[in-house]
This record gives structure tokens, sequence and C-alpha cells, in this order.
């Protein structure tokens, strides 16, 4: 065959080849596409989510703070719009009385059940008020075999909220394996199916948390919950919350799953492990390019602040969104993303030519308390006005007797040793040091808390509670101590810092304290403060014990000579200050 005749042959077969291919392709549909967009994940190619495909998330929520329920609502909306492409989604709202209460309204207001969404998504809200009983007594049952004068309410000094995730096998009625729980203070920035491959990589682990073991996003094995109890039961608890410095909360019940059977954990990665006390440190900046993967934002708010983390302080010192702003401050796009805005960003992840799936919220109130009977006795049986009168004043003095004797019989050893601080930004490195001091002589744990600017390092002072003066002036008023005409002498210009009045509230800030130590942050222990603690006030009906001090104070003249204490260093037995107001 001549050469040009080859030629004209092969081309021939190649136009006819791209011809074929050009006519297998499928056209494009037109029409009406005012409720579809075309930018859908192209891998995802199912019509709906696999039945079994299920990702279950939980939050609890405990009280009416605002705060919280501002934190709740940026939470929410993070997981409704990073919904998984390949999976439905079911969020299950633990609530106390109060916040069921609350939560109606929320819900109602956002108007979630407007939704349609790309697969199926139910919200189910449980009033759990009725299981806490039975909490409080698994919570004893399982730290007084290690701690005999653990308390309910020594374990929940932050809220009974954080606990309910242990109980969620008996409000959860699904079939589910594991559940995904986030604080609320919890930003999800990633679409979940990515944290719920890591998570059914091993379905059958306990938990599934950080490195950081940080419980405030930690994936739970609902099936072997019981299991988890009976572990922190046995393991050696007093030596785990020492090494860790882990206060006596639920967390210390994850931190024994770790320590005792760490086989039984999933680590995560850290994209999934961003929580500000774990990422604080600067070794971790920048942060987008030593964690360019960023699945979540944990802004670890606690009890420290009833303001939402997104929130200006009041004092103007700038929040963690502030100082990050170009990362961590993202996480403001769900605080203030308008709920009408979000819902239409869900539709637009629906899949093409599909309505998609109508948004369900599904409540479990409360069971109805059970009637009492009441029996009606004859005439005969009544008592009378008098007998009845006398018998309700025999059982009060009998009630009362019991009291003194049980106050009698609890020893002195029993009781918490509870010290506070408090501070403005001037006072901080001396904080350091005196906690430091304190620390080193006690001969057993102590309970610090701090109100302050800001906290201290929490690597390095895991175990002291901070709580934001802001928030302690904003609830009692602290400059209705002070006195402004004085603000302009040297003298007493420092009695103007609030600091120094915190002393004054003491008592309606720890209502379940029954006596604590004030130290003043310049002041270097250098004994065991445990044993003078104990004994201070313990065979005297005073309610302060300090040190007495004679003549007049220098920076108060117009005051006549005479005894007076230093308040510095003082012990306080709050249950007296409370009675005699």
């Amino acid at each position: 065959m001549p050469l040009r005749a080859k030629w004209i042959a092969l081309a021939s077969v190649c136009v006819l080849s791209f011809w074929n291919t050009i006519l297998q392709v499928p056209s494009l549909p037109l029409g009406d596409h005012s409720n579809s967009f075309d930018h859908a994940p192209p891998a995802v190619t199912s019509v709906s989510a696999t039945a079994d495909e299920q990702l279950h998330i939980a939050l609890a929520l405990a009280g009416r703070e605002p705060g919280v329920f501002d934190e709740f609502e940026a939470a929410l909306k993070s997981v409704l719009l990073n919904a998984p492409f390949e999976r439905s989604l079911f969020v299950h709202i633990f609530a106390d009385s109060n916040a069921y209460k609350v939560l109606d309204g929320v819900l109602n207001r956002t108007q979630v059940t407007s939704w349609e969404t790309r697969n199926q998504v139910e919200i189910h809200v449980y009033d759990v008020q009725h299981h806490i009983k039975s909490l409080e007594a698994q919570m004893l049952e399982t730290f007084r075999p290690s701690f005999p004068n653990f308390t309910v309410a020594y374990g929940t000094v932050q809220t009974i909220g954080t606990w309910l995730r242990l109980y969620a096998h008996r409000f959860i009625e699904h079939d589910a394996e594991n559940l995904l729980y986030i604080d609320t203070d919890c930003v999800i920035m990633a679409n979940l199916d990515g944290i719920a491959d890591y998570i059914e990589q091993r379905p059958s682990a306990l938990i599934h948390w950080g490195e950081s073991m940080t419980a405030g996003f930690i994936g739970l094995n609902i099936r072997r919950m019981e299991e988890m109890w009976t572990i922190a039961r046995e393991a050696p608890m007093k030596e785990i919350a020492t090494r860790f410095k882990q206060d006596l909360d639920d967390q210390l019940v994850f931190r024994a799953i770790n320590v005792t059977r760490p086989r039984e954990v999933n680590v995560i990665p850290i994209e999934w492990d961003m929580h500000v006390t774990a990422r604080w440190t600067s070794r971790y900046r920048p942060f987008d390019v030593k964690t360019p993967n960023v699945g979540m934002l944990h802004f670890n708010g606690g009890s420290a602040s009833k303001t939402a983390y997104f929130k200006p302080a009041v004092s103007g010192a700038k929040t963690w969104m502030e100082k990050f702003d170009g990362t961590w401050g993202n996480a403001r796009y769900y605080a203030n993303i308008p709920w009408s805005w979000a819902r239409f960003i869900a539709m637009g992840n629906r899949r093409r030519r599909s309505s998609g799936f109508q948004l369900k919220l599904v409540s479990h109130p409360a069971p109805p308390l059970p009637l009492k009977m009441v029996s009606h006795p004859s005439p005969l049986q009544d008592e009378s006005i008098q007998e009845r009168w006398r018998r309700m004043r025999r059982e009060q003095r009998e009630k009362k007797k019991r009291l003194i004797e049980k106050q009698s019989n609890t020893t002195v050893s029993n009781t918490t040793v509870h010290l506070l601080y408090a501070t403005d930004y001037d006072a901080m490195p001396g904080l350091d040091a005196s906690i430091r001091s304190v620390l080193k002589h006690a001969s057993e744990r102590v309970v610090i808390h701090h109100v302050g600017e800001s906290p201290l390092e929490p690597a390095i002072f895991s175990d002291v509670e901070f709580h934001s003066m802001d928030d302690v002036h904003r609830t009692h008023n602290l400059t209705r101590f002070t006195n402004p005409h004085l603000s302009s002498h040297w003298s007493v210009s420092r009695l103007t810092s609030l600091a120094n009045y915190v002393r004054f509230v003491m008592a309606d800030m720890f209502p379940d304290v029954g006596k604590i130590m004030w130290i003043d942050a310049d002041t270097i222990i250098r004994c065991d403060i445990v044993p003078f603690f104990r004994s201070a006030l313990s065979t005297s009906n005073h309610t302060i014990s300090a040190r007495l001090m004679s003549g007049r104070p220098l920076s108060l003249k117009h005051i006549e000579e005479g005894e007076t204490f230093n308040a510095g260093v003082m012990v306080v037995n709050l249950d007296r200050w409370r009675a005699r107001n």
C-alpha cells in the first residue's frame, strides 16, 4: 500500500474514534436550577446516604446561662453546616430541666425544622433531669473507693452537664455504636465525614480522643459505657489524678481508661485535637503553618467565664480569637452567620435534582411524675391541731439534733482545703511564686481558686481554677465596696483595684464551700498550710481567723489607733459569714 494511502486510513480511524467518544458523553440537563448548585463534591454519586451510615453527635447543657446558649448556637450551626456528605446525622442534646425549657425557645426561634439537607438529619432533645439522681449515685460509687471524701458538689464544680455524656447510653434509643461528644465551646471547621472515618477505623475502641487527652471533643463507645465506669472505679484514680494534676471530675474517668487500657483508646490526629489548653504555647505557632489541616477548634471556656468565648472581654483585653484573628478567629463565622443564611447554605449542599431531606426535631420530655397515693383517714384518726403542732415541733427538734450530731462526728481532717487568690495584671508575677510555694509544702491536694484578668499557664498550673474578674464583677458589683474619693491619694490608690474586694463576696461566689483561706498574691508560704487551715476556727465561734495588728494603719490615718488584723492572709468560715450576713 502506498505511504499516502496508509496515512489516510490512519486519519480515518482517529476521526471515527473521536466521534464515537463525543456521542457517548451524556448531555447536561436543562431546566430550572433555582435550588440546585453545581459545586457539590464530585466524588459523591449515591442518591442518598446508606441507611447504616450514620454519625451520632452529642452536646450537653445545664442551667440557663445566656453565654452557654450563645456558644451552643454557634456549635450547632457549625455541626449542621458541616454535616457529613456520606452519612445521616443524628444530633443528641442532653439537658437538665432548666436548659430543656430554654432550648424549646432557641430551637423554635432558629426554625431548624425548616431546613432541607443533603442527607437525613435529626435533632433529638432530651430532658434528663429524672436521671440526675442516678448519675450522682454512680459518681459516688465510682469515686469514693479512691476518694472517701468525694462529694457530688466537688465533682460538679464546673457543671453537671459534662457528666451527662457518660450516661448517654441511658438516654439514646438508637442502636448506635459510637457517639461523638463536643463541648458547647467547640466549633466544627471541616466536614464531619473526616472524624467519622477515623472513628470507624476502630469502632470497638472505648474512647477516641487526641494526644492532648482533652475530653471536650471525644468519641465514646455507647455500648461499653457501663464498662467505662467499672474501669474507672477499679483504677488507681488517686495516683492518676496526682500524676496528671487532674480535678476529680468526669475527665478523670477518661484519664483512667487511657492509663489502664491504652490499647482500648483510638488516638485521633491533631486536626481533630485543636484545644486552646493544649495548643496555647508558641511551639504551635503560626497555627496555619504548624497545623495546616484543622477540623475543629475548642476554646475551653469551662466554668471560668459565663460569657461566650466569641464575645469581647469587658475589661478590653484581647480574647484568644482577637489575638489570632487569622486562624482561631475564623470560628466567629459560625457565631455571626444568621440562621436563615446558614439554612440556605445547607440547601445548596443537596444533590442535583433532589429536594433533600426535611430536618426532623424530636423532643424527649421527662416522664410524668407518678401519682401519689392519698389516704383519707376517718375523722377519729385525724390529729387535732394541737397534736399536729406538737408532732411538727418534735420532728424539728429531732432533725436539728441529728444535724448537730452529724456535724460533730465529721472530723476536721475531712475538710477540703480551699484557697483563694485575686489579682490584677501587676500582681501576676507574685501569684506565680506564691502558688508554687503553696504546692511545694502542701501535704495533700488543695483546691486553688484564682480570680483575675487572665489565667496562669494551664500546662503548669492545670489544677488552678480560674474565675474571670469581669464575670465576678458583673455578677457581684465589686465597685460598690470602693470609695472614689480616696482614689487620688497615693497611699490608697492601690485600693481602687477590684481584686481587693473579691474577699467581700467569697461567700456568694462559693455557696457550697464552708471554709476558705484568702492569700494575697505577694505572699510566700514556707510551711504546710493544710494543718493550719484545718485547725483554724475549729474550736471557736468566730468567722475570721487572722493575724492581729496594733496601732493605726499607715494608709488610713483618719482611723483611730486600735486593734486591726492583716487581711492578706486569713481563714474565713463562709457558713458563719452567710448566717451572720
